[in-house]
């Protein structure tokens, strides 16, 4: 090996200069071992002093400097610069395993208004509120098919119900009435209310209660419609409140842009979430056991109030913050983003990581826009996500190496 072939380092060891010598097409071959030995270099023999005819030059002196390298006791390469799986395998060439895959309604034919506005999937259904109407998605046409609303057919949806109230029907909110609509076929109710700027709706036990811009928190049981409206609390009023959630046992969280309360019953004293992260809260989930609430500084589990388990953004967070929608699932949690959407599989359950798996959706691969505006998971634990350009459904499909090579090659064949 010439010495104009390869990268020299110059060495100490034993009081003498060892050469050693690394060629840049793979000189690692050549001699696997070659740092520390004595090497043999191609040199002059009158610029180096030998010690006999015939023997190999060798370098005696003290060197003036070390190399950084050495002096800083550095071992190359450092970790940092590099990543090196060590892991065991998810899957092994035999085995499936789970794959998450987009299928976009992002055209009039799957879904006649596009900007969509909520989801819901109360009672084994899946709909959307758009800004024209509200749509039931069709298993078999695998297209939004719209559903007509007694005289607001045109009306923006602005929320849907999460779960179907007590006389089985879904509650729809539209910016000045409350329509309940029987997914059979029978006719819908209807509540107006021309003086409120109504923002989100909820079923909490038998109760169907709505929030508004200026008017706080009313509601009541909703038989033939709500009568005669009860407010929540008078402090309520003239707060914005941005999302609610009901559980089955009539208890309601409400969020406004500064609070979270959790009312167990009309009538009982509120519970204040106190000491959150500083910024806008945005959403609210009902989780089992534990509800979780988003803003723009991330998402956050509550156990009970002061007692908080916190994902913000950034490294080894969530991808970003900014919540705009939010659900919980068996074992997961979906979060819309105002740039994409995120799942997370076993969240809070890592001793290093606070989630199993660490999922990100953005762009046109994935969402047919980055404008999220809502997240649902449906009966089968599929997630959809709903943007200002339509949806996307993700589907979990178990694959195999044998298959992916299959399809891999026949796209490179076509």
């Amino acid at each position: 090996m010439r010495l104009g072939d390869c990268w020299s380092l110059l060495l100490v060891i034993g009081g003498s200069f060892v050469l050693a010598c690394t060629s840049a097409g793979g000189g690692a071959q050549d001699d696997p071992d070659v740092m520390g030995r004595e090497v043999a270099v191609d040199v002059p023999a009158g610029d180096i002093p030998s010690d006999g005819p015939g023997d190999i030059p060798r370098v005696d002196a003290t060197p003036d400097s070390v190399p950084d390298a050495v002096e800083d006791g550095i071992t190359y390469p450092d970790p940092a610069s590099f990543h090196k799986v060590d892991s065991a395998a998810l899957a092994g060439a035999q085995e499936s395993w789970s794959m998450d895959e987009p299928v976009q309604y992002r055209t009039i034919e799957a879904l006649a208004d596009l900007d969509v506005r909520c989801l819901s999937a109360a009672g084994d259904a899946l709909w959307a509120g758009t800004a024209a109407g509200l749509h039931r998605y069709d298993e078999i046409l695998d297209a939004f098919v719209p559903v007509p609303l007694t005289e607001g057919v045109e009306a923006p949806v602005v929320d849907l119900g999460q779960r179907l109230d007590g006389w089985g029907r879904l509650v729809i909110l539209q910016a000045d009435r409350v329509v309940w609509l029987d997914p059979e076929g029978g006719p819908p109710v209807m509540t107006v209310v021309p003086e409120q700027t109504l923002t989100t709706v909820t079923v909490a036990g038998g109760w169907t209660w709505v929030g508004s811009l200026e008017h706080g928190v009313w509601g009541g049981p909703a038989g033939p419609g709500i009568g005669a409206p009860q407010d929540l609390d008078p402090v309520l009023v003239g707060a914005p409140v941005v999302d609610l959630a009901g559980t089955e046992g009539g208890g309601l969280y409400v969020v406004t842009a500064a609070a979270v309360r959790y009312w167990s019953s009309p009538d009982a004293e509120p519970l204040a979430y106190e000491g959150l992260p500083e910024g806008v809260l945005t959403s609210v989930a009902v989780g089992d056991p534990f509800p979780w609430v988003g803003g723009s500084w991330g998402v956050a589990r509550l156990d009970g109030p002061g007692d908080y388990h916190v994902i913000p953004p950034g490294l080894g967070g969530l991808p970003l913050g900014d919540i705009t929608g939010l659900d919980v699932g068996t074992d997961r949690l979906a979060l819309g983003h105002a740039t994409g959407a995120t799942l997370l599989v076993d969240p809070l359950v890592g001793d290093v990581e606070p989630w199993g798996e660490k999922h990100h959706y953005a762009n046109g691969r994935w969402i047919p826009s980055n404008d999220v505006r809502d997240v649902v998971f449906d009966g089968l634990g599929r997630q959809w996500i709903g943007t200002a350009a339509g949806i996307t459904r993700i589907d979990w499909i178990e694959h195999t190496f044998a298959e992916k090579a299959d399809a891999l090659e026949a796209e490179q064949d076509a």
